[in-house]
């Protein structure tokens, strides 16, 4: 291989691991944004009309079946939530159980949804653990 085709290659070459970076990069970025609490998001009225991931738990009582969907509020101890959403709620979905919504803001107590996603529960105990508790 003549010196020219070799730079040809190292060239092409950098120009391809750039771009797989890039890539990489762009791909990555909104899988890194976090989520807000619905106090935080009911007290900030920058928010409105922008998408925002909220998290809360369900409350009992709230959550209605409509023709347009569901509708429910969360809670995060400090402020509730409506949310409405057209999908399909997920199995793990239930009261009390904490969610994350996802979707643009209509008011500051309002969020139209197109994603929910429920938290996993962090309480799983060993069978010996449960053993010992009887």
């Amino acid at each position: 291989m003549n010196k020219k085709s070799r730079n040809r290659l190292i060239v092409i070459t950098v120009i391809v691991l750039v771009l797989i970076a890039v890539l990489m990069y762009r791909s990555s970025i909104g899988s890194y944004s976090y989520y807000k609490t619905v106090n935080e998001v009911k007290s900030d009225k920058s928010l409105v009309g922008v998408p925002v991931r909220v998290s809360g738990k369900v409350v009992k009582g709230t959550v209605k079946k409509n023709p347009d969907g569901y509708r429910f509020e969360i809670t995060d101890k400090k402020a509730n939530m409506i949310i409405n959403y057209d999908g399909v709620l997920p199995q793990t979905f239930a009261v009390g159980i904490t969610v994350v919504a996802e979707g643009t803001l209509k008011s500051n107590l309002e969020l139209e949804a197109n994603k929910i996603i429920t938290k996993c529960p962090t309480k799983y105990k060993s069978k010996t653990e449960n053993d010992k508790g009887k």
